[in-house]
């Protein structure tokens, strides 16, 4: 996670994905282990260098985002959003994927495998809100309130 974060903040999703779907299924108790938290103060560490900068330099990040979805970017509706997941696991895959989603989400047999499942969907439906949000206006306009 602290090395994907050196790369891409989209890993942001995936990490949010994996806390929360944690908390949905028996393995949660990884959380009262020390291992987990020290991995998260881990991949904190490693993103401090990066929020240092971005703060010494009025949020460049954020104002680049606002600018560049305004600008150059597509946004994709929910329906091309889902269609788009289809074309990338390539439509004649569909019907294997779908049914290893609904095995991961309800078959007992995989119940020590629904975590997986689970993530999935969050971070599918994570990235669908930051789509149909406005989110870069809403955070820049937070930051260079005057």
């Amino acid at each position: 996670m602290g090395l994907g974060l050196f790369n891409k903040l989209s890993i942001l999703f995936f990490g949010l994905a994996v806390f929360l779907s944690l908390w949905t299924v028996p393995q949660r108790k990884y959380f009262k282990e020390k291992w987990i938290w020290l991995a998260g103060i881990i991949a904190f560490i490693f993103i401090i260098p990066y929020l240092i900068w971005q703060s010494k330099n009025n949020w460049e990040f954020l104002n680049f985002a606002q600018n560049y979805a305004g600008t150059h970017s597509y946004i994709a509706s929910l329906s091309e959003f889902i269609w788009n997941q289809f074309i990338a696991n390539n439509v004649f895959n569909f019907p294997v994927w779908l049914l290893g989603l609904f095995l991961l989400l309800f078959s007992k047999d995989w119940i020590k495998f629904r975590f997986f499942g689970i993530t999935y969907i969050i971070h599918c439906r994570s990235k669908i809100l930051f789509i149909n949000a406005d989110v870069f206006s809403s955070i820049s306009s937070w930051f260079y309130q005057t």
